[in-house]
């Protein structure tokens, strides 16, 4: 049986891991949205502003799956965006914690 200390330690990581993908999911949705306010005045290249598009659809076609219609679609899409990462980064920590690293010496 593992250390329950060591159990702690592990599931406080990984939940600060799906914290923090939840917090880059949004910043994703942000950084669209500035990225289309800076190019519609001229702030921003055409380069960058389709970038940040396409990578914004890509994050739509998840969301799709659940937003049935377009009323209250933003933020159930940022919601859905952000439990997406942050699933995303708590299964990579889980396998970094218990696959990967090795408390005892």
């Amino acid at each position: 049986m593992e250390n329950p200390q060591f159990l702690k330690k592990r599931l406080i990581a990984i939940a600060k891991a799906a914290l923090l993908g939840a917090v880059v999911g949004i910043g994703l949705i942000l950084l669209d949205l500035a990225t289309s306010w800076m190019w519609k005045h001229g702030y921003l290249s055409k380069f960058w502003y389709d970038f940040f598009a396409d990578l914004a659809m890509v994050q739509a076609i998840a969301a799709a799956f659940f937003i049935g219609t377009p009323e209250g679609g933003v933020a159930l899409g940022c919601l859905i965006n952000a439990i997406q990462w942050g699933l995303v980064f708590a299964v990579v920590a889980g396998f970094w914690q218990f696959a990967i690293k090795n408390y005892e010496k």
